[in-house]
């Protein structure tokens, strides 16, 4: 009797565990995935219709299987401003400092709106703006500025860190921050931030704990417009997107990148543009979430036709 309800015990304790891991590495009701074909040359078909019809002047673009490992790039080191993307390893540092002090996402920072003054004024509106001059804890600040891709909620969170711990904990993933925060000359590839997303799911950075917490945030983002819009509602999407422009030119950068959660077949997807109307890129990143999403369902669907190809 007493082994049987230890044996109860144990399985309820891992069922609770699954339940709240569902962002890193989720089990799937098959209990296996399932492998595809690349399809690079097919990808860069619609990229280029993308630009012949106007709708963006270049992309780079970057996929990874969740499942196998298999990765693809078109133009995936081509280096652009990340934008809102660096918010991504930002929160990451945070979380991690909060494995060290549990206490720390409760310290308070103070809220500055508008600091960049009309040089980086977002699209999305938050429908529950923080005050200005007003003390909000690190999680809150983390929660607008991922959800709601708060600028102001950005700064105060970059400089609520020791810059030598912050520079420090961005190359250890991968990013080498410029002297200069501000600078408009910093730049960086697809492929390093599909790289973010990739250790957010393997929880190899943070503990599990922290990276499903920051992954949650993440598929909270309030902009359903470019590669959530691109799948059915029913898949869960954690992604950020950036946009920037420069006052002394006309090129626009829109980029998104993030975990696709098909249930049978995961895959990152980091899109990143050049064009130089914004809403015409958000509709070219939805077409190519699109036809990526949809290429996978059509290969899980008849897997005896996914044959390798030289052009691939």
């Amino acid at each position: 009797m007493l082994f049987r309800i230890f044996f109860i015990f144990i399985c309820f304790f891992i069922l609770d565990a699954c339940e709240k891991k569902e962002l890193i590495n989720p089990l799937v009701k098959e209990n296996k995935f399932h492998e595809i074909q690349p399809f690079k040359s097919k990808l860069e078909k619609v990229i280029l219709n993308e630009i012949s019809t106007d709708m963006i002047s270049s992309a780079s673009v970057f996929f990874y299987s969740l499942s196998d490992g298999m990765s693809f790039g078109i133009n995936e080191d081509v280096k652009m401003p990340p934008a809102s993307l660096l918010k991504v390893p930002l929160m990451m540092v945070w979380y991690k400092e909060a494995e060290k002090d549990s206490e720390i996402l409760n310290k308070k920072l103070v809220y500055k709106k508008n600091v960049f003054g009309d040089s980086l004024v977002m699209n999305i509106k938050d429908l529950e703006p923080l005050e200005n001059d007003k003390s909000y804890t690190v999680e809150k600040l983390i929660e607008h500025m991922i959800e709601w891709s708060d600028n102001d909620a950005m700064v105060a969170l970059f400089n609520g860190l020791d810059k030598k711990k912050l520079y420090k904990e961005f190359y250890s993933l991968g990013i080498n921050l410029p002297k200069d925060l501000s600078s408009d000359d910093f730049r960086i590839s697809a492929k390093k931030i599909a790289a973010i997303f990739r250790v957010l799911y393997n929880a190899s950075y943070l503990n599990e704990e922290n990276s499903e917490r920051a992954l949650a945030h993440l598929s909270k983002t309030e902009f359903h417009w470019a590669i959530e819009d691109g799948v059915p509602e029913d898949v869960i999407v954690a992604h950020k997107f950036g946009e920037r422009s420069f006052g002394d030119s006309n090129i626009k950068y829109l980029h998104d990148c993030g975990i696709v959660y098909n249930e049978r077949f995961p895959y990152i997807l980091c899109i990143m543009t050049t064009g130089y109307n914004l809403n015409r890129q958000a509709v070219s990143i939805k077409r190519i979430s699109k036809f990526v999403y949809e290429e996978i369902e059509r290969q899980l669907a008849n897997p005896a036709t996914n044959i390798m190809t030289y052009e691939d």
